[in-house]
């Protein structure tokens, strides 16, 4: 399983630009559809028309392997009912795909892992780096706001992520997908779904531990980013460095930036979950919650 979402924009070419800024490299390409890899998940942008009700809208979406449909729907349907949550298998122009309906009315879809066409188009631009592979720092993360984050975070569980960090106020959880990408849950009074970024040392992505943290990643990235012409502002904080980018659907919104953090090593205030059901409690607290 693989956390990719998609975003849908209007300014297709702007955020094709940023998202290689960021680490991403393009893997496939066609008319209004990209799609990209991280050292630590996998993103797709969308065309969407401009003023259309999805422009700039991101969709929480994880990829799984087409003939595992069947078995993830045997398997959440009893499972989902008692999240207060429903399922719902649809035929797109892509193939089937699975909804996960939450109770606060937010959408998780399980996409199938599409083989490639015998011709598939060129996956890159000549003014593109070399494509020598993913970023290994770079790992996309999606953010659901809403008002009941532990039962969102239970829900994701069950879909089949693992968490990893949770804030001892609740207002934080995020979770990692075995195969890659980020999930967090995040407190806020309406229910959305918002396209972050995190980076760590090489080899360290998404997992928890890994990483010191000091915002060093954060400032090679927002020089790289500053060189090839975008708005990139470094947020200097009591616990950490943050990295605002201003976002190619809103560009001159303060609010609609694009989040990009940096593991903390060290963690206050939150406690961090193992593979074998351990918990740490934290010591120093992140830019997350």
């Amino acid at each position: 399983m693989i956390v990719r979402p998609i975003h849908r924009t209007s300014e297709l070419a702007r955020w094709r630009e940023l998202a290689v800024a960021l680490g991403g490299v393009v893997t496939h390409e066609s008319d209004g559809w990209i799609e990209l890899t991280y050292g630590s998940g996998a993103l797709a942008l969308h065309h969407a028309e401009a003023g259309a009700p999805d422009d700039g809208v991101t969709d929480l979406r994880l990829l799984v392997e087409e003939d595992s449909l069947p078995a993830l729907e045997r398997r959440l349907g009893p499972a989902l009912a008692t999240h207060g949550a429903r399922l719902e298998r649809r035929v797109m122009g892509h193939g089937e795909e699975l909804r996960v309906i939450a109770a606060d009315g937010a959408v998780v879809t399980f996409d199938p892992v599409l083989a490639p066409a015998a011709e598939p188009p060129a996956a890159h631009s000549p003014a593109d780096p070399a494509p020598a592979g993913p970023t290994p720092t770079t790992a996309v993360q999606a953010i659901w706001y809403t008002p009941v984050v532990q039962e969102a975070a239970d829900l994701l569980e069950t879909l089949g992520l693992r968490r990893r960090i949770a804030s001892d106020s609740g207002g934080w959880v995020d979770l990692r997908a075995d195969g890659g990408g980020l999930a967090a849950v995040h407190a806020g009074r309406t229910v959305g779904t918002e396209l972050a970024f995190e980076i760590a040392g090489p080899g360290a992505v998404g997992d928890a531990g890994a990483g010191d943290g000091d915002g060093g990643l954060l400032h090679e990235l927002h020089a790289r980013l500053t060189a090839s012409g975008h708005d990139a502002a470094l947020i200097d904080e009591s616990y950490g460095v943050t990295l605002r980018v201003a976002n190619p659907d809103a560009p001159d919104d303060v609010d609609a930036r694009i989040w990009v953090s940096e593991w903390q090593g060290e963690l206050y205030g939150y406690t961090v979950a193992h593979d074998d059901g351990a918990v740490d409690d934290a010591e120093h607290e992140t830019a997350a919650g």
